[in-house]
């Protein structure tokens, strides 16, 4: 036994021959020749690697893995996926989160989950809008110090799309439709120009029912729709150098209402009653494109360079009743946005490509991100506005290296510098009664730092490989900016700090029984100082006339915290035409001992506390409203028939109880809930066409995903799981 046979899937050597595989392997767990689970190549460490010798936990879903499951929206990986949560309540009310570390998008906070496309950074909730023609995606659980553009705490989820050959025009197009008014078309298709250009056009066109919801007053219900097209062109005049040019624009709009559940003057309204009181539906139109250029030139001996450009922009208008309780009833307390952001970034990096003792890579990083969003706030007739313009730059330097200590043993040392540097002005005004002032302004922020990690690998086994590694990152800081608060001594020191993370993570990877079984697992212990806690709905002062506590807004604050997990997948061939696997994930993030935290004390007196927001010991409580527990249970059987195969497939997900901080120490319980899809249906033997009948959430499970403690008038606002939809969907491959 030696390291040597273990690791010739990630050597330069097979380079060539694992690229042109991924596209039929990344993420999809096809039968090889034999009882053996086909390879999974992934690019998480900037090469071509098998999954099973990366010293990380990585969890790969390709195209077929997408198409099996009938998954045709981002979020919905997240059954593929435990300890994964992501969250879309909204067009614009979106959040990820890894390891119980959350990021919402509504918050000032930089990503603790970074969302990659084809190797740029992009906006999360442009990732919502919609997602076609997939190659492969890449979940990275675990913080991001190194080589990803940017570094971040919980994880980074990378998306690649498909990419132009030049073996043929070939092409797929698919269908859904279903019960819950979801209508789906996609098509992709590949033309190669000549034996060095190739071009693949891309498109979807999409409309649905959202939630489901209704207005009580107007019985306008849920709808959404979204259209995008995509270019990609590869050009590859030498065996030295390569290009891939890709654009993509995509535009979608959406209405719909907050559902409510209670006992109140209007009646009594249940979680399948799916009705919302709102006076107007939430609509948001978004327009979001992406353009990114990669080179790579094999020129230099031993080496080769990579370029990665990207420029995207997300223009966005929401209007929103912001009453979903018809609290204020015809007062009118209404919000419209208008966002407009613009992104640059570039990667350049050089690698060793040689297979030696050493190898390494080294780059520079740049992005350049400014916002301008105008926000008009209507309090029962009175307009206030808020104007904000944000300029932000990063910088990164990095270094990844891998040492062969021997034959059965490798470490990895990495190392990066960060900059961000942050010019922001907040306006807030009554134009009514000429008022004006500046809101927490940090004109000239700078932040820089260092992260990185380093990671211990060892080979039991040919086919087991252990690993033991620590890793830091960190964010920068930033300034809350909320229209519901508006006194200038509350916009005073309204800052957050910068975030470090320290991260110990013990893990091992195994390919048993002959190759029809895998086994994969790790540990983590991480370290968050000055965790950048956003808080959905604190108390502060209702105006500078009455301290007392009275509104309830969401806020960033710094409080140390720690995360502790673990995580397990097995997945093995029981036959040769039946799969299956389980996906465990489990996580306990709490406040560390001694901390001061905001938190919910209405009708304190903030005057006597000497602050205008209320705080208290959070000591071993609960960070944010995920769940300990997360599970995935799938299975599918092939029978293979003279011309055609029929298959079956479930997929089992289950999620665990989530809390919610309400008043004091109470705690408002989300109880768990558990999920079954099934798929039936016959593809030919050729993979060329594919006809699948399906339900989603089986049996009509009704659950809620997180508690909201907000409640006026009897009725409280409520998050519910999708309910039960059947459909079908139609894939036809073609070529020429």
């Amino acid at each position: 036994m030696t390291k040597q046979t273990s690791k010739t899937f990630n050597r330069p050597a097979l380079f060539s021959a694992i690229t042109a595989a991924i596209a039929l392997s990344a993420g999809s767990q096809l039968h090889a020749d034999g009882l053996m689970l086909e390879e999974i190549v992934v690019t998480a460490q900037k090469r071509s690697e098998n999954l099973q010798d990366v010293a990380a936990s990585i969890a790969a879903i390709g195209s077929d893995a997408l198409e099996d499951n009938a998954i045709t929206n981002f979020k919905d990986i997240t059954k593929l996926v435990p300890g994964l949560v992501m969250k879309q309540s909204g067009a614009n009310d979106t959040s990820i989160s890894l390891r119980g570390i959350t990021y919402d998008r509504r918050s000032a906070q930089s990503s603790a989950v970074d969302v990659y496309w084809n190797g740029a950074v992009y906006a999360a909730s442009s990732m919502f809008t919609s997602m076609f023609d997939v190659e492969r995606l890449e979940v990275l659980r675990g913080p991001q110090g190194t080589l990803q553009g940017r570094t971040s705490p919980a994880g980074a989820i990378i998306l690649h799309t498909a990419k132009p050959h030049f073996d043929g025009v070939e092409g797929q197009v698919k269908t859904t439709i279903s019960d819950s008014g979801e209508q789906l078309g996609e098509f992709g298709i590949n033309l190669p120009v000549t034996d060095q250009l190739a071009v693949r056009l891309a498109g979807i066109y999409s409309t649905n029912e959202g939630q489901g919801n209704k207005s009580y007053f107007t019985g306008e219900e849920d709808k959404g729709e979204a259209k995008g097209a995509r270019i990609s062109v590869a050009y590859e005049p030498t065996d030295d150098f390569d290009a891939l040019a890709v654009f993509e624009r995509v535009t979608s709009n959406t209405s719909d209402t907050s559902q409510v559940a209670g006992d109140g003057i209007y009646g009594t309204f249940s979680l399948k009653d799916k009705v919302g009181l709102k006076q107007s539906q939430h609509e948001v139109d978004m327009e979001t494109e992406i353009s990114t250029l990669t080179l790579n030139y094999r020129g230099i001996e031993n080496h080769e360079v990579t370029s990665i450009s990207s420029y995207n922009s997300l223009n966005l208008s929401e209007w929103d009743d912001r009453d979903p309780t018809a609290k204020d009833f015809g007062v009118g307390i209404a919000m419209n946005p208008e966002n407009n952001s613009k992104q640059f970034t570039q990667e350049l990096r050089i690698a060793s490509t040689e297979e030696q003792w050493w190898e390494y890579t080294a780059g520079i990083y740049y992005s350049n991100l400014n916002i301008h969003s105008v926000t008009d706030v209507n309090y029962g007739g009175i307009d206030t506005n808020i104007s904000t313009d944000i300029t932000k730059e990063d910088f990164g330097y990095f270094n990844h290296n891998r040492i062969d200590l021997s034959d059965v043993s490798e470490l990895q040392i990495g190392l990066r510098y960060n900059r961000s540097r942050r010019d922001s002005t907040n306006t807030f005004a009554v134009p009514a009664f000429g008022i004006a002032w500046d809101m927490a302004s940090d004109d000239n922020y700078v932040g820089d730092g260092f992260t990185g990690g380093a990671k211990y690998i060892h080979y039991v086994t040919e086919d087991v490989m252990a690993y033991a590694s620590v890793d830091v990152s960190y964010r920068p800081g930033g300034s809350n900016i909320n229209p519901d608060v508006t006194l200038p001594s509350q916009s005073e020191g309204y800052t957050f700090n910068e975030e470090d993370t320290l991260a110990f993570e013990l893990g091992f990877k195994s390919t048993l029984l002959d190759g029809r079984m895998q086994l994969n697992g790790a540990f983590y212990y991480q370290l968050m100082d000055e965790y950048q806690d956003y808080v959905k709905g604190i108390q502060v002062a209702g105006s500078a006339d009455n301290p007392t506590a009275t509104k309830a807004v969401p806020l960033v604050a710094n409080t140390d915290a720690i995360s502790i997990g673990a995580e397990l997948e097995a997945t093995g061939l029981i036959t040769e035409n039946w799969r299956a696997g389980i996906l465990l994930a489990y996580n306990d993030f709490t406040f560390a001992d001694g901390e001061t935290g905001y938190c919910n004390i209405e009708g304190a007196d903030l005057n006597a506390l000497g602050t205008w927001v209320s705080t208290c010991d959070v000591s071993g409580n609960r960070v944010g409203e995920n769940p300990n527990w997360n599970a995935s249970i799938n299975s599918d059987y092939t029978l293979p028939l003279d011309d055609v195969d029929l298959f079956l497939r479930g997929t089992y997900t289950f999620t665990g109880a989530s809390f919610a901080t309400d008043l004091g120490d109470s705690v408002n319980k989300a109880g768990a809930h558990s999920v079954l899809d099934i798929f039936a249906g016959v593809r030919s033997q050729d993979s060329d066409w594919e006809v699948s009948l399906w339900a989603k959430n089986l049996l009509d499970k009704v659950a809620e995903t997180e508690k909201l403690t907000t409640e006026s008038n009897g009725y409280r606002e409520v998050k519910t799981i999708a309910e039960r939809s059947v459909g079908a969907s139609l894939r036809y491959n073609f070529s020429l």
